[in-house]
């Protein structure tokens, strides 16, 4: 069974709040203020162990890389929940291949990393 945790980016102070233990959880529910959004762990680490949250910007392999035709051998995504799984730009990915994912960044604080080819 996985691990059921979160993380918040606060708009108003623009920070990531990785503690989200009190006073943000009350009677056992989570609780999150307006300028917060929550975004949930998946399960899964990267390849140098570190959590993989929904909302975090991951550098993978390109396995369709061919050197001949001056592609780039990594791709840049974000990690989505989307249609009841795991994603990466809505891609489903299995977990074998998120295992060798590297989070490179997050979706707030380094939005241009998904701006441009890599």
């Amino acid at each position: 069974m996985r691990e059921i945790k979160f993380r918040a980016w606060n708009k108003g102070d623009k920070v990531m709040i990785y503690d989200l233990n009190y006073p943000r959880i009350k009677h056992g529910f989570l609780v999150h203020y307006e300028n917060d959004v929550l975004m949930q762990y998946t399960g899964l680490r990267d390849k140098n162990g570190k959590d993989i949250y929904e909302g975090d910007i991951v550098r993978y392999e390109n396995f369709g890389f061919d050197p001949s035709n001056g592609e780039c051998p990594f791709e840049i995504g974000e990690i989505l929940f989307y249609d009841y799984q795991w994603t990466i730009d809505k891609e489903w990915i299995n977990e074998f291949e998120m295992e060798k994912l590297e989070v490179v960044g997050n979706i707030y604080e380094n939005i241009e990393l998904l701006e441009g080819d890599e």
